[in-house]
């Protein structure tokens, strides 16, 4: 996920550059343009273009809007453009129409890049076919009466432009699509790997990614305001809750407390499902005061459900020290449940860097 928001981010930046190029060539263009219906398409489409410009500074469009806005109005622009300069031309004038073969070629091939750049390999083919299409039918429905395809085909001029465009849509498609494979690689490969760290029924963390968090947390300099902390949970009597419900009453249950912890957490802290119908809560910025405040919230939102009976939970939190390893904290915060549990279970028990607190026993 990371690697494409990094390469929309990308991508926004290029169409940046882009909407703010265009926009600095089309007041000069309007003003030195031939005919006032020029003037007024680049009129037209500088306003456009203005507008997605700044939609993209203050990021209130998406992306996909800026992408089909901008070629939308470029390829309106093409168009009106070509029909303005095709209309005035003599059919007959074979260096006119030559010319305007050779200019419109070249904004098709821009075209036809732009399309599969900013729409993909499957919309950017439909959009070069279209491109192709308005080139060869603008001057033919100009001068209908006068123009026919084979008198455009004949003209070497415009065989030449539209092999060209059908090389350039050829090698625009082969590495759009090829872009697109790697892409979807990329992400497979990605949500792969960020799989391997779910728990598929709970979709908290895996063993493997708390794990990971508390070696990351480990790592950080220990601040002595707020070390840290792990809340370490113990779903109550649940084997005796799986054989009188049924497995997938205790799968529901289970999921049920994973939300639940969840909707308790602060921001920056992590929930994990750490074995069977233990959880492990991960708080990288507490103290004592606020992981015994997060243990109870959690302790006691999770007596108030009803899947389909009530169930409650015992948890034991411990206090990250300054030399911690995994398996010192790890080895605390289990003595800490383990405290809970045989205290009465349905409570909180504390063990910070000096010996446990006294318990939070429930109401």
């Amino acid at each position: 996920m990371r690697e494409n928001d990094a390469v929309d981010a990308v991508r926004r930046r290029t169409y940046l550059v882009l909407l703010a190029v265009v926009c600095s060539f089309l007041p000069p263009l309007a003003l030195t343009a031939s005919s006032p219906r020029m003037r007024d398409v680049y009129l037209v489409t500088f306003m456009v273009e203005g507008g997605l410009l700044l939609g993209a500074i203050s990021r209130r469009l998406p992306q996909r809007v800026i992408e089909v806005g901008v070629y939308t109005t470029g390829v309106i622009a093409f168009t009106a453009l070509f029909w303005t300069e095709v209309r005035v031309a003599d059919p007959t004038d074979l260096p006119t129409i030559t010319s305007l073969a050779f200019r419109a070629s070249r904004a098709t091939t821009l075209l036809i890049l732009g399309g599969f750049l900013m729409l993909g390999h499957r919309r950017g083919l439909t959009a070069a076919v279209g491109v192709i299409g308005l080139f060869i039918a603008v001057p033919l429905l100009t001068h209908a009466g006068s123009l026919s395809l084979l008198d455009l085909v004949d003209n070497q001029e415009v065989r030449l432009a539209m092999f060209s465009a059908a090389a350039v849509t050829a090698m625009a498609w082969g590495l759009a699509r090829s872009n697109q494979l790697l892409t979807d690689e990329s992400s497979a490969k990605t949500q792969q790997a960020a799989l391997a760290f779910v728990d598929q029924l709970t979709m908290l963390r895996n063993r493997r990614g708390i794990d990971h968090a508390v070696t990351e947390l480990l790592a950080r300099p220990c601040d002595a305001e707020a070390p840290g902390a792990l809340i370490l949970i113990d779903v109550d009597h649940f084997k005796d809750f799986n054989d009188f419900h049924g497995h997938s009453a205790g799968d529901a249950a289970l999921h049920a407390v994973a939300r639940t912890l969840e909707g308790c957490l602060r921001d920056g802290d992590v929930a994990g499902r750490w074995g069977g119908e233990e959880f492990l809560v991960i708080l990288p910025d507490a103290n004592m005061a606020a992981a015994r405040l997060v243990a109870e919230r959690c302790r006691w939102r999770v007596e108030q459900l009803e899947v389909p009976s009530a169930i409650t939970i015992s948890l034991g939190v411990a206090v990250r020290r300054a030399d911690d390893t995994p398996r010192q904290i790890f080895q605390r915060v289990d003595q800490a449940l383990y405290g809970a549990k045989h205290g009465g279970r349905n409570q909180v028990v504390a063990v910070g860097r000096r010996g446990a607190r006294p318990p939070i026993r429930s109401a």
